[in-house]
């Protein structure tokens, strides 16, 4: 799978978590969908490094 591959389906996965999030006035560190968010925020400023130190 590319790189760019990998940055669309982060991207598309993004949009489904933020979907799924209640947008709470609070967000607690421990909402599993907070979890979810961080750790594919992460995974997608990975890859966008990745692909930009490819060029």
């Amino acid at each position: 799978m590319s790189d760019s591959t990998q940055l669309e389906n982060t991207q598309k996965a993004l949009t489904a978590i933020d979907k799924v999030c209640s947008h709470c006035p609070l967000c607690s560190p421990d909402c599993p969908v907070a979890v979810a968010k961080r750790a594919m925020e992460s995974l997608y400023y990975d890859l966008q490094t990745l692909c930009e130190e490819q060029k």
